[in-house]
């Protein structure tokens, strides 16, 4: 550490320490949010679409099954499955009204439903998917739903999140909701316990809070933070008044569950943003009577375009405000800068962000450093004798002394670098670097620190099973079985029980795999001295496997399936052949059947003359069809609009 004055101070403004007596901020958000400062959007509530991603809106749920979603419109309850375009009622139309008042969300676990009727002060529970009514909960207000990890129902209302169990019963306290944060709109559970839910003030504003597992206090959070939460996708890529639309062109429909365009639903353009924000703060007291402030820091992030202007004064007086030319302005640009102000025991800040509409600049933290303390404090008092010479000194010191503090901060710094979960992201392929490991480029942050940490058990299983499972789990997200082909390969066998089919094993003979007296031809067979002859059929295609993968997103196409054969290949050992096989393309009883690899229990699909997978005793199914003159059965469905394939 460099020797610098000991009795040096500062403050810090943050979302952690608080950015303390402020006043009200002007066109800025992320007073809470620890990602922070930063100019708000031209209409707040298009500002939460991303939130969208993560969370559902209170009207729809997604069920357990494949594409199975549940939406609650002003009268019925519908639901959609497989993916089929279309909404179907859960009940008859007049069920459905005889059912709800007014409902206003849904919620879906495992078979069970739950609604939150406002017209009826209920929330009504059903399992089966509707068929049987288990639960009916007292809940007036209630306007969010959600289901938790073991089955509880979270219920929330403008004051509190209660849990009840599925019969009704009340689980725990409630936690209170912040007054002032409007009506919540949304709520979740992730998979660490911890709640999210998402508010609406009397202003339009939307809100985003956060409660840790076990804790009963919510907290501001962010975007950011609710996206590394681990919540699933809610493949919705937009949400209006009107409707929404799912991600990759999958539909849009309207809240009555009508198919509609996503110009109809009315996609929200990119957020605009506010060009100027401001926060002035209240005076900050050094507890030091004519105190000499010395310098602010910014921790910001300031794109091309925007900027981030501080303007500070001081006084000594208390309740004193500064006269408006006592103000000193940050230099152009400049996020470590001097201050250069008469002594004072009190200062005062005004900060201005100002942006180009569609980027802003973001200001996480002020640092203020008092009382004025360089390196001239270390020198002899003869370079104090002249006011104006002192005053330059210290100036001129404290650009060095800034160097020596980056300096101390990079060495304080160092054992947080050579840590893979401490260390920042541009600095892990610096570190990947001491174990050889050279990064894919469509790795992200938290994937490279995931494989930094498993390096020492990487390389103490490499070229083991394990240690290729381990690489495969890590870099796509999937459990892959390792199948050796030696000891599997099926040998024909002749004799009067023998079950071989041709076509189906190999025929083995055990003159041509080694040189045997009286049994092998002269030049036809291997002379071994080593090994057991009884176990050559078991040797023979040694050194060979199948890798099995389970289907995933991260192997959805044909680059990332030769990213697996490419770490198969730095994974395994060299003296081996390796192959790979993505499943998912259904199985075959009886027939290289990969339990976990290619068993998706899904229906079948709808068979189609010419399609290269629709085999005869394997893929098809045969099930009565429409009977006429001369039908008997009809493959599945029929094969084209209005007409029936017909066996005969």
């Amino acid at each position: 550490m460099s020797c610098g004055p000991a009795e040096a101070r500062f403050r810090l403004l943050d979302a952690y320490v608080g950015w303390s007596d402020v006043q009200p901020p002007v066109g800025l958000i992320g007073l809470d949010d620890p990602a922070g400062l930063r100019l708000a959007a031209v209409d707040p509530a298009a500002a939460s679409s991303e939130v969208w991603q993560y969370l559902l809106p209170p009207r729809l749920a997604q069920g357990c099954g494949p594409c199975e979603s549940y939406l609650i419109t002003f009268t019925r309850l519908l639901r959609r499955s497989d993916c089929q375009p279309c909404w179907e009622p859960v009940w008859s139309a007049a069920c459905d009204m005889q059912r709800f008042v007014n409902p206003v969300a849904v919620a879906a676990w495992q078979r069970c439903i739950a609604v939150a009727d406002a017209g009826a002060g209920r929330v009504w529970v059903w399992s089966h998917h509707g068929e049987l009514l288990v639960a009916e909960i007292h809940a007036p207000g209630a306007t969010a739903l959600a289901f938790g990890r073991c089955g509880q129902l979270w219920i929330a209302t403008r004051q509190a999140i209660s849990a009840h169990g599925l019969s009704g019963e009340p689980m725990g306290a409630p936690i209170g909701i912040p007054a002032g944060a409007g009506r919540p709109l949304s709520l979740a559970q992730a998979e660490d316990g911890g709640l999210w839910l998402l508010t609406k003030d009397t202003a339009g504003v939307m809100h985003l809070w956060h409660a840790a597992h076990g804790s009963d206090t919510l907290q501001a959070a962010g975007v950011a933070q609710l996206a590394a939460a681990g919540l699933p996708p809610t493949r919705l890529a937009a949400v209006s008044d009107i409707g929404f639309c799912e991600a990759e062109d999958a539909g849009c429909w309207t809240w009555q569950g009508r198919c509609a365009s996503a110009d109809e639903v009315g996609v929200p353009v990119p957020t605009a943003l506010l060009p100027a924000g401001s926060l002035d703060t209240e005076a900050l007291d050094s507890g030091m009577p004519r105190c000499r402030w010395h310098r602010i820091v910014l921790d910001a992030d300031i794109p091309a375009g925007t900027a981030i202007e501080v303007r500070a004064a001081t006084t000594d007086t208390d309740g004193e405000a500064p006269h408006s030319s006592d103000w000193q302005p940050s230099p152009v640009g400049a996020r470590d800068f001097l201050l250069n102000q008469p002594p004072g025991r009190w200062l005062w800040l005004q900060i201005r962000l100002r942006g180009d509409g569609v980027r802003t600049p973001v200001l996480r933290r002020v640092r203020i450093d008092f009382p004025r303390s360089t390196s001239l404090d270390q020198l002899p008092p003869v370079y104090r004798d002249n006011p104006r010479a002192e005053d330059f000194s210290e100036r001129f010191l404290a650009l060095f002394d800034a160097g020596m503090a980056e300096l101390d901060a990079a060495i304080e710094e160092f054992p947080a670098a050579l840590d893979a979960a401490g260390a920042r992201d541009e600095l892990l392929p610096w570190l990947a670097s001491f174990h050889d490991l050279v990064f894919d480029g469509a790795w992200d942050a938290e994937r490279r620190r995931r494989v930094l940490r498993a390096m020492p058990r990487l390389y103490r299983l490499r070229g083991t099973v394990a240690g290729l499972q381990l690489a495969i789990r890590l870099v796509f997200d999937v459990e892959a079985a390792i199948q050796e082909l030696g000891p599997e390969r099926a040998w024909g066998a002749l004799g009067r029980r023998s079950a071989t089919r041709l076509g189906s094993v190999r025929l083995f003979g055990q003159a041509r795999v080694r040189l045997r007296t009286g049994q092998s031809a002269l030049g036809q067979a291997p002379l071994r001295s080593r090994g057991n002859p009884d176990l050559d059929a078991v040797g023979t295609g040694a050194w060979r496997f199948r890798v099995l993968v389970p289907p995933g997103p991260l192997l959805a196409d044909a680059a990332a399936q030769q990213r697996l054969a490419r770490l198969i290949e730095t994974q395994k050992p060299a003296h081996t052949q390796a192959s790979a096989r993505v499943g998912g393309a259904g199985f075959v009883l009886g027939l290289n059947l990969a339990i976990g690899i290619d068993t998706r229990l899904v229906p079948l699909r709808a068979p189609v003359l010419g399609d290269a997978e629709l085999r005869l005793g394997r893929t098809l199914v045969l099930r009565p069809g429409r009977r006429g003159a001369r039908a008997t059965f009809v493959l599945g469905q029929p094969l084209a609009a209005g007409a029936a394939t017909l066996l005969e």
